[in-house]
């Protein structure tokens, strides 16, 4: 008897296919949910990464903080550093402008202190950030007299300060075009001191060799009520004659004249704006060089809080002349230093470590119970003692 192949009948074919429906079914489910995973992993890390960023342009303005040319505000004494106020010079209504020479460069505050921030809110919960540096502007001083009658260094024959050796004009090298020449504020440093002015006048010299910088009259003296800078008496002396065509070169055993820097005070203060009003959320950057402060850059859309800490030292040779504890280091956040410990009140000169903490959240971005809530980086800037 002949024997025939038989395919599925209608029952076997059905089974098949539910079978093959819950397996179809199972991968895609599967597949959404590795999506879900890959797509929540992907904002963690682009989140993290543009945090990261916008942490770096923060830390390489930390680490420049307080130097000034040749003058560190780390491990100095704030009596080293002068303030030169000349008649005329113009002034900022903003603190922010001034240098504040009690600090290392970096300070951070609660609120705004004084609404410069264009109309933008603040998160209530983050931290202000204030940092100052020469921001790489600067021109080099040379030790050599303009001409015969603008010398570098000339005695006063009348007034207050008669017989007395003062700074009078400053020879600046050629690449003193990188400093912005119309800003209100400027430090003149040394290795041993600094003075903030608050008044320049810039004269390109007849051999264009670079730019003379004048801080006093023509006879040497200052005007009535400038300020003015005292030369150290008796070590300066000249090479060479007094002639009109005779530029006279300097030698000093007082090493200020040949490492004098010439700088920009330059001011970046940073803040999270909450979004509010039209503006967007993010973490701002305002500047000024001893003018008013510029409109908010905004340097990231995702950071969201900023949390800053200091590591204080009190032994006594670091940060000027701090007083003996029987704990050498202590950890202070900015509510501590602004307002709160006894300990840390107040104690900016004795910060030796700066640590920046840098938070975002979305919402929007979760993946079951998971969230990016608490997603956070953090840096620690510290200087050598």
């Amino acid at each position: 008897m002949k024997q025939y192949n038989r395919g599925f009948n209608i029952i076997e074919l059905m089974v098949a296919i539910s079978i093959s429906a819950i397996l179809i079914a199972s991968v895609v489910k599967s597949f959404a949910s590795l999506y879900k995973l890959y797509a929540f992993n992907a904002k963690i890390l682009a989140m993290n990464h543009e945090m990261r960023l916008a942490l770096q342009v923060m830390e390489r303005d930390i680490n420049d903080a307080g130097v000034f040319g040749n003058f560190s505000l780390h491990n100095s004494s704030d009596i080293l550093f002068n303030n030169v106020n000349f008649i005329g010079g113009t002034s900022c209504n903003s603190p922010w402008c001034n240098l504040d020479v009690m600090t290392v460069g970096v300070k951070s505050s609660l609120m705004d202190v004084d609404s410069v921030t264009h109309g933008y809110s603040l998160e209530p919960d983050s931290d202000i950030l204030k940092v100052q540096s020469d921001g790489g502007k600067l021109a080099y001083a040379i030790a050599k007299d303009i001409n015969s009658t603008k010398q570098m260094v000339a005695k006063c024959n009348s007034g207050a300060q008669k017989d007395k050796l003062i700074l009078n004009n400053i020879l600046l090298n050629s690449d003193s075009s990188s400093l912005d020449q119309k800003a209100n504020f400027f430090i003149l440093s040394s290795a041993n001191a600094a003075y903030l002015i608050n008044k320049a006048t810039f004269t390109p010299s007849a051999d264009n060799e670079g730019f003379s910088f004048t801080l006093s009259g023509d006879d040497g003296c200052p005007n009535q009520g400038d300020g003015f800078i005292e030369a150290h008496s008796n070590v300066y002396s000249k090479k060479g004659i007094p002639t009109q065509s005779n530029n006279l070169v300097y030698d000093s055993i007082d090493p200020d004249i040949h490492s004098m820097v010439l700088t920009n005070l330059i001011t970046n203060y940073y803040f999270v704006a909450s979004g509010t009003d039209g503006k967007r959320k993010g973490l701002y950057r305002v500047s000024s060089n001893g003018g008013e402060l510029s409109n908010p850059e905004l340097i990231s859309t995702t950071v969201d809080q900023i949390k800053i800490s200091y590591l204080l030292d009190f032994s006594e040779t670091i940060n000027r002349s701090g007083k003996n504890s029987s704990k050498r280091y202590t950890v202070c956040t900015t509510g501590d230093m602004t307002s709160g410990r006894a300990d840390c009140l107040n104690q900016w000169g004795k910060v030796v470590a700066v640590t920046i903490d840098l938070s975002a959240s979305d919402p929007s971005a979760s993946i079951g119970s998971d969230s990016k809530e608490g997603q956070s980086v953090r840096e620690t800037i510290s200087w050598k003692s």
